[in-house]
């Protein structure tokens, strides 16, 4: 098994005290499907994403 960073522990505590108590109805939910289905991202936002989150989890700025 994978060890854990301290920032990543932290991270998914803080997005679990986010959402909690926020439940979805099933028309969201399927809204939500639609509107992303069939949608890819670019090639410069997939480099945005990737750069971003290798930042955030080396700690680098």
């Amino acid at each position: 098994m994978v060890e854990r960073t301290k920032k990543q522990k932290e991270h998914t505590v803080k997005m679990g005290k986010e959402n909690r108590g926020k439940v979805r109805s099933k028309e969201v939910r399927e809204k939500n499907r639609k509107a992303r289905l069939g949608k890819k991202h670019s090639k410069e936002a997939k480099g945005k994403i990737s750069k971003n989150n290798s930042k955030f989890w080396t700690g680098k700025k």
